[in-house]
């Protein structure tokens, strides 16, 4: 599982089977922090999303625990522990879009469409979708 934390709290904390890959940063210049699973790891994990210290970053390889994962994010945003309790990790509506262009944003909505057209995918929130929001990725 990775998960994407501050700089400051990756070089701060030292867990068990924590590896932090040199340069590797997401889209919100969040530092990248590689978690193997120790039978007893996956309670660290939960902590640290329970506390708003990380949220879930899953991969192909790690899917299977998003599951045991996204509770504890969940519990962290509806007490605005952590990082959630900064408005620039707040949860956005497609409405609230606009301001936000091209930067990591979490956007709950129901998705109207998808597409994929020459190796993108695009999910259309809207009826339009050259008006309302539509996030792309590559396929």
């Amino acid at each position: 599982m990775l998960l994407s934390a501050s700089p400051a709290f990756a070089a701060a904390v030292i867990l068990p089977g924590v590896h932090v890959p040199a340069a590797q940063h997401d889209a919100a210049n969040q530092l990248l922090a590689a978690h193997t699973f120790a039978a007893d790891s996956l309670d660290a994990q939960k902590l640290l999303l329970a506390t708003g210290l990380a949220h879930v970053y899953t991969t192909a390889d790690t899917a299977a625990l998003a599951d045991q994962l996204y509770p504890r994010e969940q519990q962290a945003r509806a007490a605005n522990k952590g990082m959630w309790a900064d408005t620039h990790h707040s949860v956005r509506t497609p409405d609230d879009m606009a301001r936000h262009m091209n930067s990591f944003q979490i956007v709950e909505g129901v998705v109207v469409n998808v597409t994929s057209i020459k190796g993108t995918t695009y999910l259309n929130f809207g009826a339009d979708w050259r008006r309302d929001f539509t996030a792309a990725m590559p396929s």
